[in-house]
């Protein structure tokens, strides 16, 4: 695990008076995952903490069926998220073992949960679906927010390089790795069940492609990082061992596994008997333990601090000052959670939170509404500053300005400032933000995506959102660099970088992912000066940009423009027919542009204009061109006009290009 944290001022969380209370449980002392480590989690100890029931929580559990009338669980209200349920008897013990880990209510019956006062939902697996283990995944998605914890309780089959059959994690199979670093790219924190293969998982396994690869090897040049927790499992007798043996009856191990808890003999809700089992096992038993704990950090952080941690924060914090297993160079299980050394070494009340804002008024929060790509925080010059925390950081009168930036000269050198503030208790140490450009498009696709460079900063990023500017980053624009667009993702050493999201996202999810992560901006912002054309006593300016499809499937797009330039400018979308046919957009007689396959649409200058809707084929690109005419005596001395080019899906803004004139 990475080391210490610096010291900083905290609060350390208060202890208020005692929100759960586990004696009138009379099961409770069977539940040894609850007590203090080395033999559990300790979150009895948490819950004397402010947050630390999980009241702040949030869950969804993803598997095939539960019984939430449990009277141990009926009154967590449990809901679903892709009702109706189905019934599917012979997983309902399953299910509801699960669910009585961490959401077991504090009442005078059975035990108590982890996360006992976290909101719990399940997402069903249907039975007879083309893929219901994935169809369940994207419900739990698109009923999630940011901060929001998803446990996948699925195993999968797959033959390990030796050509023996084994039970992995789900990950090892494309779309699941795909859906589920889609989760973590959106800020939801994603708890994975290791599996019971008795593999060891940093051996090669075949995959999709028909190779064997070391996929979920750290150390291999195969590695793939999904960014969920994975969790392995242990005896529950102290000190914890791997429990070993034959595919089915054995955990996972590797150095993929992120943590591990009890693998056996878990107390919890059962459908059978007397509604209560001691002999739940597996990672399956593992992974609710896991996930209690991670709500009731989620829970603490929030109530102390006054937001979430990213799912990348979670993962790095849950296993320091955890519980090592007797031989961990031959258990390869991480550790064990243990929220009383979390909390007392104050890791959660010292986490930075950095951000880069992605238009002027971002606070860092979490956004809702259209993303506008206009962040005044990636500033591209065309001459390097001889003092960039004078001309652009705190104090410097431009704190602001999202008008910073200067067009780009393809083929020449430019130069490259980012600026981030910091909302969370400690300094951010070692921050950097990962700088992209990409052609103007109305979709920002990550596979289009160019990398320019590492931007640092010359010293920590302080906290209290003092605006703090970047150590240049020199970029020398391709010759093809015409109009770009710039993406910037940003993280610090306690405050990783969000992993970006698979090729395959929709427009929605990629809209969604700027959204969710403050640490994450974009600058969709095509500046530029009017030129003066003195014969026609006009002012004229062009602009290339493609108008695209989603990467994951065909889909229904619709395409507005919405002006602020003077009334008598002349606005023309110039687009190829293909374009024009597929959203329906009607041409005027004598719309053909010069030259075969394309057509001028005329746009309002000061409006909003419905230009047309459609389907888009998956991958469809068309290269638009813009074309402003604004006459010399319209123009206003120091005047800034805009124009804005956005795509919709189902009334939802995915993506915007905004062209910012000065004259």
């Amino acid at each position: 695990m990475p080391g210490e944290i610096e010291s900083a001022q905290a609060i350390v969380p208060a202890s208020p008076p005692a929100a759960v209370f586990p004696d009138d449980d009379p099961d409770s002392f069977r539940q040894g995952y609850l007590n203090t480590a080395p033999q559990g989690i300790d979150a009895r100890y948490a819950w004397t903490k402010n947050g630390g029931d999980g009241v702040n929580g949030s869950i969804v559990d993803v598997e095939w069926d539960w019984l939430l009338e449990h009277p141990d669980l009926a009154a967590a209200s449990i809901t679903p998220v892709n009702p109706p349920l189905e019934v599917a008897d012979f997983d309902k013990a399953h299910g509801t073992s699960v669910l009585g880990e961490i959401f077991m209510v504090d009442n005078n019956i059975g035990g108590v949960g982890i996360a006992t006062k976290s909101r719990g939902r399940v997402s069903q697996i249907k039975r007879g679906r083309p893929d219901g283990v994935l169809e369940a995944i994207f419900a739990a998605i698109n009923a999630m927010e940011f901060g929001e914890i998803m446990l996948i309780e699925v195993q999968v089959g797959g033959t390990s390089g030796q050509g023996e059959s084994r039970w992995y994690p789900v990950e090892i199979y494309d779309r699941y790795y795909n859906a589920l670093r889609l989760a973590t790219a959106l800020g939801i924190t994603v708890v994975e069940a290791g599996g019971n293969g008795g593999a060891d998982l940093d051996a090669p396994i075949f995959v999709d492609s028909g190779f064997a690869r070391s996929i979920l090897n750290r150390n291999h040049p195969d590695f793939r990082d999904s960014g969920a927790i994975m969790v392995g499992g242990s005896t529950s007798a102290v000190p914890h061992r791997r429990v070993a043996g034959d595919s089915g009856g054995a955990t996972n191990y590797g150095n993929r596994i992120d943590v591990y808890s009890w693998f056996e003999n878990i107390f919890t809700t059962s459908i059978d008997g007397n509604g209560y089992t001691s002999g739940f096992n597996g990672t399956s038993g593992a992974s609710p333990i896991v996930t209690g704990a991670a709500a009731v950090m989620q829970s603490i952080v929030q109530a102390n601090l006054g937001f979430k941690l990213t799912p990348l924060q979670v993962r790095r914090l849950i296993g320091i000052s955890g519980t090592s297993t007797f031989d961990p160079a031959f258990d390869k299980l991480g550790t064990q959670p243990n929220l009383r050394g979390i909390i007392d070494g104050q890791y959660l009340n010292l986490p930075p939170d950095l951000y880069v804002r992605d238009a002027v008024g971002d606070d860092g929060n979490p956004r809702s509404g259209a993303v506008t790509y206009t962040s005044p925080d990636i500033i591209v010059r065309q001459t390097q500053s001889a003092n960039p925390a004078a001309q652009f950081g705190a104090g410097s009168g431009t704190e602001n300005s999202d008008a910073l930036s200067q067009p780009i000269r393809p083929g020449q050198s430019h130069f490259i400032y980012i600026r981030a503030r910091n909302r969370g208790a400690a300094a951010a140490q070692e921050a950097f933000a990962d700088v992209y450009w990409t052609r103007a498009s109305t979709v920002l696709t990550p596979e289009t995506w160019q990398r320019i460079g590492r931007a640092t900063f010359p010293a920590a990023v302080p906290t209290a959102n003092v605006l703090t500017v970047s150590n240049v980053l020199r970029w020398q624009a391709p010759t093809d660099a015409t109009d770009p667009v710039f993406i910037a993702v940003a993280g610090s050493r306690e405050d990783p970088a969000p992993l970006t999201p698979p090729e395959s996202s929709s427009a929605s999810d990629l809209s969604r992912f700027f959204r969710q992560n403050n640490n994450v901006a974009g600058r969709s912002v095509q500046a530029a000066t009017l030129v003066r054309a003195e014969e026609q006593g006009s002012n004229v300016f062009t602009s290339r940009f493609a108008v695209q499809g989603a990467a994951n499937a065909n889909t229904r797009f619709s395409l507005k423009s919405r002006g602020q330039l003077p009334l008598r400018a002349r606005v023309v979308l110039r687009a190829p027919l293909d374009l024009t046919r597929a959203l329906g957009i009607p041409l005027r007689p004598g719309a053909r542009a010069k030259g075969a396959g394309a057509a001028d649409i005329p746009l309002h200058p000061l409006a909003v204009t419905d230009i047309g809707e459609g389907v888009l084929a998956q991958g469809f690109s068309a290269e638009c061109e813009l074309v402003v005419e604004v006459p010399q005596v319209e123009l206003l001395d120091e005047g800034i006009y805009s124009f804005i080019i956005s795509q919709e899906v189902e009334g939802e803004e995915v993506g915007r290009i905004t062209f910012l004139f000065t004259n």
